[in-house]
């Protein structure tokens, strides 16, 4: 209210006690023209009083704060300090949460009513009132009075709330209009401008400065309408020493704060600024990314136009948006170097300052780790992908062409020795050797006769005729021997399956089955191309397979072949081992992988062996 209506408008007529109209009106116009909080609790408490008679000996308005401790607002009359009757009833009602009515003096007819106020069902006042009454209908409506009054309350603090939010809103269109137009900037240099003078200009500043934090002390970056400045002016020097006052004391800086007269923060260097350079006005806000203050904008205007709480609030929400996009800009403008050493200073801080346990605890025990590396010995072993083979391949052909008749066998299976494989046809070669038999019987007789006509031409002819059928039938008796195809020796058939070829034809020559001795293999291991130097014969190692891993079996590297072969873009040499002892459960085929054993050496060496050999190659490359 911007004049307090004085109690003595207020006239009370003799005979009926009612207030005076025109006063009465006063009064509600005083109230709905308040300009703050305190203006119209005083108000509202003055209009309750004459909405009562003026019969009410004390009014007491008690409010919740923020840190819900409930404490007076506003009393009437005002010269008197609350009474301590209304100080328990109102105890009281917070506590029992209910309108209550208490005793003061009987003899005099004294009452204190209490009743709180709630806000969406919460609690947020509580007015009490001392007053005289002789009957318990004075006290009804007493009563009523407070409870229809509390609805003004409730309206007050519902528009709080809206003018609240309202500013809420501006400020953060403010914030985030100007924190478009610092994104909108590539470099530091013109995003820092952008941001002074646009907060200038918002803020009806005559100079606003910005500074960041260089290693103790704040230096000056940016000033409004001033592309240029120089670094050691006493103006600038000045400010930067308002900055760090600002910063040491991790709170924003207002000079002179009318509202916060009795605040403890010290202002000497504002002060200071204020002084030698006539500006009136002067408010400083920190910078602030979360871990620590990293600069400040100062501002400044007359004296005629001091900061106010709000302004302060506006510009800690730009400080806030903006100066975070502008810190990430100026991070990103640093020299490669300048960002190294940041980094690497950073990484120091935590490593030796507070906090970050759990990094220590990993550091340590890394550089612990590499030190034992560093002087303990270990066995240097290579590891190659291996599959086992026999010693010996024996392959089974057909020894002439034919068709498939019988099989007794395919891969996979233990033969032992002379066990059938599979047998050829023989039907042709014995109508054959049939009609060998007979052509031998016809000349065997054509013989005899030409010796008894004494035709020694004729013998000899029948005679090589009847030694070429013998040759015929030899060799058809081998070939019925050949249909038969049996195991060489006790082994494994490593390949060939004609089950599904019976009655199909086979051509000389073509390799049928491959047979592979049970007790006789050799370890090939596929050797990177990097590291085949490491290997000589007779070095010896483990061999884990694949389908045994709780078994391991040891052997000696006997031939190095000289040529590489590529698997899926890597270089192998094939390098040839013999196992030092055999084990029935081996078969030509199995994978795992061996290790060979080269010699002992440092651990550090042995782990960062590739990474070495890879950065030595790298720098190699690169260097002219």
């Amino acid at each position: 209210m911007s004049e307090m209506v004085d109690k003595e408008q207020v006239v009370m007529t003799a005979d009926a006690g009612k207030p005076d109209v025109e006063a009465h009106q006063l009064l509600w116009s005083s109230l709905d023209a308040t300009q703050s909080p305190e203006q119209f609790y005083r108000s509202w408490l003055e209009l309750l009083s004459v909405m009562g008679g003026r019969k009410d000996r004390q009014l007491l308005l008690v409010g919740r704060g923020a840190d819900d401790r409930y404490l007076p607002l506003a009393v009437w009359p005002e010269e008197e300090a609350p009474s301590e009757q209304l100080a328990e009833a109102v105890e009281q009602a917070v506590e029992e949460n209910c309108g209550l009515v208490l005793d003061i003096d009987e003899l005099g007819h004294r009452y204190a009513v209490a009743y709180p106020v709630h806000v969406d069902n919460s609690l947020k006042y509580v007015v009490a009132a001392d007053i005289v009454a002789t009957s318990d209908s004075v006290l009804t409506r007493a009563m009523e009075r407070l409870q229809w009054g509390s609805s003004w309350l409730e309206v007050l603090l519902r528009r709080m709330t809206v003018d609240a939010n309202r500013r809420e809103i501006e400020r953060m269109t403010l914030a985030t209009d100007l924190l478009s137009q610092v994104l909108d900037e590539q470099e530091f240099e013109p995003a820092a401008m952008t941001l002074v003078t646009e907060l200038a200009h918002q803020m009806s500043c005559e100079r606003v400065s910005l500074g960041l934090l260089k290693g103790d002390d704040v230096r000056v970056e940016a000033l409004s309408h001033s592309a240029q400045f120089g670094k050691k002016m006493n103006l600038i020097r000045s400010i930067e020493a308002a900055m760090d006052e600002a910063i040491l004391q991790n709170c924003s800086l207002v000079y002179p704060d009318a509202e916060n007269a009795e605040s403890t923060l010290i202002c000497r260097e504002h002060e200071t600024l204020a002084t030698d350079f006539g500006a009136g006005a002067i408010m400083t806000v920190p910078l602030f990314n979360g871990e620590h203050y990293y600069g400040a904008i100062t501002l400044e205007r007359d004296a005629d136009s001091p900061f106010t709480a709000e302004e302060k609030a506006v510009c800690q929400q730009l400080a806030a948006l903006a100066g975070a996009a502008l810190r990430e800009k100026w991070l990103n403008d640093r020299p490669l170097w300048i960002k190294i050493k940041d980094a690497a200073l950073l990484q120091f801080q935590r490593m030796f300052g507070p906090k970050y346990v759990l990094r220590k605890i990993v550091a340590t025990s890394l550089v612990f780790l590499t030190l034992c590396t560093l002087f303990l010995q270990g066995d240097y072993r290579l590891s190659a992908d291996t599959i086992l083979e026999g010693s010996v391949q024996r392959m089974v052909v057909a020894p002439f062409n034919g068709y498939i008749a019988e099989t007794g066998a395919r891969a996979g299976d233990v033969v032992n020795e002379n066990d059938l494989l599979c047998r050829l046809d023989d039907r042709d070669l014995r109508l054959e050797r049939m009609n060998w038999l007979s052509q031998k019987s016809q000349l065997q007789k054509q013989r005899q006769d030409a010796l008894a006509k004494h035709d020694r031409a004729q013998v000899n002819i029948l005679g090589a005729q009847l030694a070429q059928a013998e040759a015929q039938l030899e060799l058809i008796a081998t070939n019925l021997a050949r249909t038969m195809l049996v195991a060489p020796y006790r082994g494994l058939v490593t390949s060939g399956d004609l089950s599904q070829r019976l009655g199909g034809s086979v051509q000389q020559g073509e390799m049928l089955f491959e047979v592979a001795p049970l007790d006789q293999y050799r370890v090939i291991l596929k050797v990177d191309e990097r590291r085949i130097a490491d290997v000589e014969n007779g070095q010896e190692g483990v061999l884990v397979l694949t389908s045994l891993p709780e078994k391991s079996f040891d052997f000696e590297v006997a031939k190095i072949t000289p040529i590489t072969t590529t698997e899926e873009g890597n270089n192998y040499f094939r390098v040839e081992a013999k196992l030092l002892a055999s084990e029935m459960s081996l078969r030509p085929g199995m994978e795992g992988v061996g290790k060979i054993m080269i010699d002992r050496r440092n651990l550090f060496g042995i782990w960062t062996r590739d990474l070495r050999e890879w950065l030595t190659l790298w720098f190699w490359s690169w260097w002219p």
